[in-house]
């Protein structure tokens, strides 16, 4: 059997229409289309499932065994995604003896799981579908408007420009042209690396949370405000530091690591109380709703990492300043801080798990 396979990498299928995925079977598929089309005309997945129902109905004339599915992946295209997919296309080989497969593609974008694919399945041919469009649709005025609309588009492109344009305009409005360039490199710098990092689905992930908290009336909305203000707090704090030290500084040097440094030892503890913030949030919203005080010992750990930072980062300050003897005891000190307190957050979190297994053997008594 020949297996014909649409893939939705963003999972507008789910998004949109709230289908559930894999879909196997024309009607099936050709249905999902339809509701697809009726909920947004323009997406192109429509027309890669509509090519797939075509190239279906072709093949089964010329004589050949098909069968059209449709996967789909997550919103935050990358490896959710593509896992997602992955365990998809094993469900559909188990309720279905294929040999070969055709891939529809509507972009480059879905073709990114291709060797996905290949790694289960012979691909006989691949079918990419180009959309033709009116003139007028492919004007400047309508391309721009649709970039705007297009929240992965904005994400990628424009958020980086508005950057850029901010920077320019906070440097004209202070009077201070010649710090544009390093204010754009700095944003631009800090936007790639969280890009690099993939920290962007961190802070999808919550600000997801921070709006399921308010509407849920849970206290981790405020506990997460909470711990917003402080990272502010911490960056303002950590910012300010280094600019006085700048300016306290001989003309024409510049110590970079040290000023780092400086940054980290300032801003660490606004930073732990940041996330012990959100963290009490949690662990009170599982209290309440009967799951007991869990994993209270990652409330330790970020205590012992900002102790060790703040170790590191004061340690390097006082060797620049040329006291090893201070530098080595306050680092050593803050590694064995680090230590114990992690140890005393593995004890309680250990201690309160028996005590909850022993309280569960009372009651099922």
């Amino acid at each position: 059997m020949k297996l014909i396979i649409c893939v939705d990498r963003d999972n507008d299928v789910g998004e949109r229409v709230g289908v559930r995925t894999p879909v196997i079977g024309r009607d099936a598929c050709l249905e999902v289309a339809t509701k697809l089309g009726l909920s947004d005309p323009e997406d192109s997945d429509i027309n890669a499932i509509f090519e797939g129902v075509r190239l279906y109905d072709e093949l089964r004339s010329e004589g050949e065994d098909v069968e059209l599915v449709l996967l789909a992946g997550d919103r935050s295209v990358g490896r959710k995604s593509d896992e997602k997919i992955s365990r998809e296309l094993d469900e559909v080989l188990t309720a279905v003896n294929a040999s070969s497969a055709v891939f529809v593609s509507d972009g480059a974008e879905d073709e990114w799981i291709l060797p996905i694919i290949q790694s289960r399945l012979k691909v006989d041919f691949i079918k990419r579908v180009v959309v033709r469009q009116s003139q007028n649709l492919e004007s400047t005025f309508y391309i721009v408007k649709r970039a705007f609309e297009d929240p992965k588009l904005a994400r990628s492109m424009i958020l980086p420009l508005s950057l850029v344009f901010l920077a320019l305009s906070i440097s004209i409005l202070v009077g201070r042209t010649e710090l544009a360039a390093g204010i754009i490199l700095l944003l631009l710098g800090v936007y790639l690396l969280f890009k690099g990092l993939g920290l962007e689905s961190v802070f999808e992930d919550f600000s997801r949370t921070l709006r399921q908290s308010f509407y849920g009336g849970k206290i981790t909305f405020v506990t997460y405000v909470g711990a917003i203000i402080l990272t502010i707090v911490g960056v303002t704090q950590g910012v300010a530091s280094c600019i006085e030290y700048y300016r306290g500084m001989p003309a024409g040097e510049f110590e970079f690591l040290v000023m780092l440094m400086l940054f980290i030892k300032i801003s660490v503890w606004w930073y732990v109380a940041a996330a012990l913030s959100s963290g009490v949030g949690r662990l009170i919203n599982a209290y309440i709703e009967g799951g007991g005080l869990r994993h209270i010992e990652v409330m330790f750990f970020v205590i012992s990492a900002g102790l060790m930072l703040w170790g590191g980062s004061e340690c390097v300050i006082l060797l620049d300043a040329g006291s090893v003897v201070g530098g080595v005891q306050v680092l050593l000190f803050s590694i064995f801080g680090g230590v114990v307190i992690s140890l005393i957050g593995i004890w309680i979190s250990a201690y309160m798990r028996l005590r909850t297994k022993v309280e569960a053997k009372e009651v099922g008594r």
